[in-house]
């Protein structure tokens, strides 16, 4: 077994215990465009929401001194999800009574392997 293979386990065990991990709504958008061009923010239709499961990246810089994954913006959240949650940049994620839109995701990546994904997220205004 690789070592990619052993964090990607380590990984799925901590979101499985539910004293690590933080519950989060993940409300899936799709993006109906703008009526000018693209000069004006999209709109968006929700289409469903289901809760997933993070863990702040904070919690594994403690343990393992990951490599800093970059400062964050005033009101910008990282949590890491399992390698295999369906997520995309219009998703949204309700988190503590507060609406966040996916900026970023990132697959972590140990000896090729695809061990969580890393999401930041923003406050929505």
């Amino acid at each position: 077994m690789s070592w990619g293979t052993e964090a990607k386990e380590l990984i799925e065990t901590d979101l499985a215990d539910l004293d690590i991990v933080t519950p989060l709504t993940h409300v899936i958008r799709t993006s109906t465009g703008t009526s000018d061009g693209g000069y004006s923010s999209p709109s968006y239709t929700t289409s469903s929401s289901t809760t997933i499961y993070g863990i702040p990246t904070i919690y594994y810089n403690q343990r393992l001194n990951f490599t800093k994954f970059g400062n964050l913006k005033t009101g910008e959240l990282v949590f890491l999800v399992s390698a295999d949650t369906s997520i995309t940049k219009e998703d949204q994620i309700v988190y503590s009574s507060g609406t966040f839109n996916v900026r970023e995701i990132n697959p972590v990546l140990i000896s090729d392997t695809v061990i969580a994904q890393e999401i930041r997220m923003e406050k929505d205004l």
